[in-house]
């Protein structure tokens, strides 16, 4: 097996500095190792058909989809030894040649126009697979649909040829947006004047579903309410909440009363609010607003941050129907923040961005009276999802569990508070082995202010092996655990993803951070820092996370015989650090 294992890693290093992505040539590795070990082989040459199929059928999987993705890496691995000449042809799963068929038709003008299109899209460097796999399908609607140019693809035809494809709602939907991406690309080619027939007409009946959610063992399962998206009037796409637990017709009764009285009139999901633009304010306001959005982009504010403070601020403007500022009052925003409706956390984002537009006027003297968005008290909002911090057994439990890869990342986020997007921007060159710390540049912060941390032991010896490989501009990590595989790794490690503590996540991590430092006695301003909070109520209400054992070992010291002083987080003095390698800063009371 060890030979068979060398030329897997020979495999991925190869594939991994080509065209092809390293997280795709990682499954592909990984899915020929595990048919390796089903099929006992130790070379190469023990691939043979008969015994792929055997080992093929072994797999614990009833998906025919998910078993064909076990044999193509197999048939990957094959193929690029036998093209690196480690093995001999002929290729072990391939059929033998059959005899060549007597030529076809010439191509169609529509077969080459796709053909156009894939080369046009692979110049633009859109994915391979994606781009041949629209291809083929387009080229399988249009026989469905007898069609032999793009002009033959009418609306009337394509609606006509959609059952054709499939009696799934979404996989027709598919079909229509590849059809749509293909003329979209011949308009803009020049290839195709008319407006493009394949675009979702308006009149399309809405799409319900339930959202889809996985339990503690990792089944797939849906949740009792049903949604629907659909078009209105207009052709904007609406996401609601129709609110019905029962049967699908019991829903698609519901969408048809939601469709005949207006969806503005229920409360709707996130996507579903109105969207504005300058046009639809009075020009004395929206020059104001504008002079605003420079401040912030002055202030180097992200542009996804840009974009949701002007199409808040323009909620509010537009809803309390003034003409100027003057006209704007306390009692016309909090009307304006009730008729949107939606969640209290949404009407308490909208108040804030107002909040911060009048603190603004008054700081340039173009407002003399008190912030009237501030007289507009904020919704309650209460929520049962807490995040948990992890004790010192689950953090074993999950980096044992975890392989090597992930593993190192979980240790660096553990031991250094530092978050998924931190972690993934982190670079070579940001990471100091010898000096034991890591800087997070102002660029990936969150608060845009560079800060250079320390490290633990455990943490730089994780992170050694990874750097060492690695040139200095390139990623420590190549990718980071997504929420999906973090969630498998804890059900691997036996740990639950939501107790009567609170929920674990990725960010959880950063928590548990918080709560170690907090549970050897680090001074709060000191985690402040570590944590890089603009606040150290942040530090202490929200990051730093109990739970009842620590309760119970609270309330058990009022039992313990002697006058032991407490910690005090002023005036005290600090005890050398500690023999586990967190490296605390201990504080003793001063008498």
């Amino acid at each position: 097996m060890s030979d068979l294992a060398d030329l897997l890693d020979a495999f991925e290093q190869e594939r991994a500095t080509s065209t092809v992505g390293v997280l795709h040539t990682r499954k592909t590795r990984n899915r020929a190792a595990r048919v390796a070990c089903l099929v006992g082989a130790t070379r190469l040459e023990d691939f043979t058909a008969p015994a792929v199929d055997r080992a093929l059928e072994a797999i614990p999987i009833t998906s025919p989809r998910s078993r064909e993705k076990y044999r193509l890496a197999v048939s990957a691995v094959l193929s690029w030894a036998i093209a690196s000449g480690r093995l001999p042809g002929p290729h072990p799963l391939h059929k033998a040649a059959a005899p060549p068929e007597p030529p076809g038709p010439p191509p169609t003008p529509l077969e080459d126009t796709l053909a156009a299109f894939e080369a046009g899209q692979l110049a633009a460097g859109r994915c391979r697979d994606y781009t041949h796999g629209v291809r083929c399908r387009v080229a399988r609607f249009a026989r469905l649909a007898s069609a032999v140019r793009l002009e033959d693809l009418t609306p009337e035809r394509i609606a006509a040829s959609l059952p054709l494809v499939s009696s799934k709602p979404s996989v027709q939907r598919k079909a229509r947006e590849d059809l749509s991406a293909v003329f979209s690309w011949a308009r803009a080619a020049g290839l195709f004047s008319r407006p493009n027939p394949a675009a979702c007409p308006r009149s399309l009946r809405g799409t319900m579903y339930r959202k889809p959610w996985r339990d503690r063992d990792g089944n797939r399962r849906e949740g009792a309410t049903w949604y629907a998206q659909f078009r209105d009037d207009t052709g904007r796409l609406r996401t609601v909440a129709l609110g019905v637990r029962g049967s699908r017709d019991e829903a698609a009764r519901e969408l048809e009363r939601v469709k005949a009285d207006g969806v503005e009139t229920r409360r709707a999901v996130r996507g579903t609010l109105p969207r504005y633009t300058f046009a639809d304010v009075p020009a004395p306001l929206g020059a104001i607003v504008e002079e605003y959005l420079a401040e912030l982009r002055r202030l180097r504010r992200s542009p996804a941050y840009l974009a949701d403070v002007a199409r808040q601020l323009l909620r509010v403007l537009v809803g309390t129907a003034a003409k100027t500022i003057e006209e704007v009052t306390s009692t016309l925003i909090a009307a304006a923040l009730a008729a949107l409706g939606g969640s209290a956390y949404l009407q308490n984002a909208h108040r804030r961005a107002l909040v911060s537009f009048y603190e603004w006027l008054i700081r340039n003297e173009r407002w003399d009276r008190a912030n009237p968005a501030r007289r507009v008290r904020r919704v309650k909002h209460e929520t049962d999802r807490v995040r948990r911090a992890l004790s010192e057994d689950d953090i074993s439990r999950l980096l044992a569990a975890a392989p090597a890869d992930r593993a190192a990342v979980y240790r660096v986020a553990l031991d250094t508070g530092l978050r998924m997007g931190e972690l993934a921007a982190l670079r070579v060159a940001d990471v100091n082995v010898d000096a034991g710390t890591v800087v997070v540049r102002a660029s990936v912060a969150k608060s845009g202010k560079r800060a250079t941390l320390p490290l633990r032991r455990e943490a730089v010896e994780a992170l050694r092996p990874l750097v060492a490989e690695r040139k200095p501009d390139e990623n420590v990590f190549p990718t980071v655990p997504t929420v999906e595989t973090f969630y498998a790794d804890l059900r691997r490690a036996g740990i639950d993803r939501e107790t009567g503590e609170g929920v674990c996540d990725r960010h959880a991590m950063r928590v548990t951070y918080a709560t170690r430092l907090q549970r050897r006695g680090v001074e709060l301003g000191l985690a402040q820092k570590l944590l890089r909070h603009s606040s150290p109520v942040l530090t202490a209400n929200i990051y730093s996370r109990f739970g009842l054992g620590d309760l119970r070992a609270a309330v058990a010291r009022l039992d313990e015989a002697g006058t032991s002083q407490p910690l005090t987080s002023r005036g005290g003095q600090v005890d050398d650090a500690r023999a586990d390698g967190m490296g605390p800063i201990v504080l003793r009371a001063v008498v």
